[in-house]
């Protein structure tokens, strides 16, 4: 009977402690909370910069202390005849859509290519973004502009 007890408490006290727990997931990464999870959207044209915005019309930039990882980018034509290639950067401050790059634009990606037409791409990455830097997309020198979303979580340093 004891043996008894002791497992029926044992799971009522698992139960418990389980029960509470939630889990999130940003792409490549796991999060329990949605404290510093953010979102940004870019639409660079051409040859372009473009800061992310978030919310529209507000550069994001990274929180003093913390590093911002983007964990997952959606991508899409913004023509439906041509595609599109973004590459993934941050600089040390913000840009309007333009030829002129963010002052020590960082490269952190290769090309990510989408065909044209009106499917959405979706990649798992980790990106990280150094503290108060600015997260920026190019629209490098494959066909049209990009509609460019990023999504990722900020960690304390």
């Amino acid at each position: 009977m004891k043996k008894i007890l002791f497992i029926i408490l044992a799971l009522l006290i698992a139960t418990k402690v389980y029960a509470d727990v939630r889990a999130y997931r940003l792409g490549s990464v796991g999060q329990d909370s949605l404290d510093g999870v953010r979102m940004a959207a870019a639409s660079p044209t051409t040859t372009n910069y473009m800061t992310f915005e978030s919310p529209i019309g507000t550069d994001l930039q990274v929180t003093s202390g913390y590093t911002f990882y983007i964990t997952r980018i959606d991508l899409k034509a913004t023509s439906s005849t041509n595609p599109c290639s973004v590459i993934i950067g941050y600089g040390d401050d913000g840009v309007a859509n333009g030829a002129a790059a963010p002052t020590n634009w960082v490269a952190k990606t290769s090309q990510y290519v989408v065909v044209a037409g009106d499917s959405t791409q979706q990649f798992d990455v980790i990106i990280p973004i150094p503290s108060e830097k600015y997260p920026c997309a190019l629209a490098a020198g494959v066909g049209n502009g990009a509609l460019v979303n990023i999504y990722g979580i900020e960690v304390a340093n």
